[in-house]
């Protein structure tokens, strides 16, 4: 399976491909959102899987615990920064 097949299901779309690629590579919360619900109605639309939930991840920290862009969703605490409190 390739990163952008969907849960190995071999289904491909090379329009969904582009937006979920763009969608990932944009900072802007808004905008974002706006590639993922179009990326969203493409796969719906092609029936090739139906979601029921989506996974959601949720960080508390105290303030001198700083995530780098990215850290948090990596998977790993390498980036994270613990300053001076």
């Amino acid at each position: 399976c390739t990163a952008l097949t969907f849960f190995c299901t071999h289904w491909e779309e090379p329009a969904y491909n582009r937006l979920v690629v763009r969608g990932s590579q944009i900072s802007n919360h808004l905008q974002r959102l706006q590639l993922y619900e179009e990326a969203d109605r493409l796969l719906m639309e092609s029936a090739a899987i139906v979601p029921l939930t989506y996974g959601r991840n949720h960080w508390l920290a105290k303030p001198w615990i700083k995530y780098p862009k990215g850290a948090a969703s990596s998977g790993g605490p390498t980036d994270i920064v613990i300053e001076p409190h």
